[in-house]
């Protein structure tokens, strides 16, 4: 569910901004595949206790809050450690300091039910069909092609905010990231991302 999280969340607002400005541009988060971690992370958390609560409104208040409290701070995460921000809804209505807005806050509390009560269900059975040993292997084979992107991805975000501060590197790790992740690659595989001064 993480990985179809990850894989639909890009979609969607690769879609959403085709629609909206008439053109392409890269949504993934990470830098290898239409992936973005946030919206699989998003899945996960919501998956869980919706699926254990019954009644219709409960789920959907749940949702916003898990939701909009997870929108929030991976906002406030990603400014910490990258110096980034990759939304700002500064000036919208219903804005919570920028990060989050109540509105989106409860259009995540009805995807996380409609995930939660719709989705996960005919997913799960279309999953368990995979015979048991090949289910394993895929599984492995993209929890590691994932952790890998993860780590490369986010390690070369760090690496850039330790350029910006003109933090030197004394690593080899750090001269990788340096040589194969300078700012140009990170722009453009990033592209909606912002500094913040």
């Amino acid at each position: 569910m993480f990985i179809l999280g990850s894989l639909i969340g890009t979609l969607y607002e690769e879609v959403y901004h085709i629609v909206r400005y008439g053109f392409y541009e890269n949504r993934s988060g990470v830098m290898f595949g239409p992936f973005n971690p946030i919206y699989g992370l998003g899945v996960v958390l919501m998956l869980v206790p919706l699926s254990k609560v019954k009644r219709l409104s409960s789920a959907l208040l749940l949702g916003a809050l898990i939701g909009g409290g997870f929108e929030y701070l991976a906002s406030v995460g990603q400014e910490f450690f990258t110096g980034h921000q990759s939304w700002n809804y500064d000036g919208r209505f219903s804005s919570i300091n920028g990060r989050t807005t109540v509105v989106y806050a409860f259009i995540w509390g009805l995807l996380g039910t409609a995930i939660a009560k719709g989705a996960y269900p005919v997913f799960s059975r279309w999953i368990e069909q995979i015979p048991k040993s090949i289910g394993k292997t895929i599984s492995w084979i993209l929890i590691l092609f994932m952790a890998f992107n993860m780590v490369v991805s986010y390690g070369a975000l760090l690496r850039q905010h330790m350029r910006h501060e003109n933090i030197e590197t004394y690593t080899v790790i750090g001269e990788y990231f340096d040589n194969y992740f300078p700012d140009s690659r990170i722009y453009e595989s990033f592209p909606d991302m912002e500094r913040v001064d």
